[in-house]
């Protein structure tokens, strides 16, 4: 990336004024991008999605992972 965009980052005023941030965390050395963290202010609204999103997501995150623990259990011949 240019490095005028973390320029623009450090002095926009637009980005000051507005309810998040965002840090680029880059490793020394390299142009590979290593995260992006994002801070919401969500209304009351937008927050109960959020958690009923993350709750779908931890609900079919757990139930894959049973899933293969099961299928590891029973043939640990597979591959994964």
């Amino acid at each position: 990336m240019n490095p005028a965009f973390f320029s623009f980052l450090l002095v926009s005023p637009f980005l000051l004024k507005h309810m998040f941030d965002i840090i680029l965390k880059r490793k020394e050395g390299t142009n590979v991008l290593k995260g992006i963290k994002l801070r919401l202010y969500p209304n009351r609204t937008q927050q109960n999605q959020l958690e009923q999103m993350f709750g779908n997501d931890r609900f079919v995150w757990n139930q894959m992972l049973a899933m293969m623990n099961e299928r590891y259990q029973n043939n640990k011949a597979l591959p994964f």
